[in-house]
């Protein structure tokens, strides 16, 4: 096919990008902060501001009790399918682990500042969590009971408050005052037990 017989036919059609429409809303009073999805188990988590999760059936789109997660002030959120974990990010620097079925907290660390933003790599099982006012990110190895361990803390930078992994021995942390994003190499070990 000559080439300008490919552009009259790339001209003629014609591409729609997909129509998104609204299934219905879920209310969540002092909330709601953050948002991880379970597909697994056909739930949502979000965060209230003050220290609390939530779990949302999603078929049912009804939301459950208010789970204590040990923040202050609550931020990122994150989950662990296949046991069913959800992480906690909380403000003042604390990370926890709960307990997805009644949300009683599993264990927590405090070991940066000032977290938002967290994110696991499920197949390294390590939590990453930026600290936006001590300027660098913790790297959390996470057992198979859910029991945190620091395994180390990365430079980072201040008001680096989210980050992103590739689950593959990266972290992404952001750098809005100077519109860059941060690589992280981390060369721990996964976790195996």
């Amino acid at each position: 096919m000559p080439p300008w017989s490919l552009l009259r036919l790339m001209a003629a059609c014609t591409f729609a990008p997909p129509s998104v429409t609204r299934a219905g809303t879920i209310g969540v009073p002092g909330g709601p902060e953050s948002l991880a999805v379970d597909q697994s188990h056909g739930r949502a988590f979000t965060h209230l501001w003050n220290g609390g999760t939530v779990a949302i059936d999603v078929q049912s789109r009804t939301v459950g009790p208010t789970w204590r997660n040990g923040c202050n002030d609550s931020r990122g959120i994150a989950v662990d399918e296949a046991p069913g974990f959800v992480f906690a990010g909380c403000a003042e620097g604390r990370v926890a682990v709960l307990d997805g079925t009644d949300g009683h907290v599993i264990s927590d660390l405090w070991e940066v500042d000032g977290v938002d933003v967290i994110d696991f790599s499920p197949s390294r099982r390590h939590l990453y969590a930026p600290g936006q006012i001590s300027g660098n990110t913790g790297i959390f190895g996470v057992s198979t009971t859910g029991q945190l361990g620091l395994l180390g803390i990365a430079d980072g930078t201040l008001y680096g408050h989210c980050v992103t992994t590739d689950d593959a021995g990266h972290a992404f942390v952001c750098d809005p005052r100077d519109g860059k994003l941060l690589v992280i190499d981390d060369n721990f070990g996964a976790i195996t037990r």
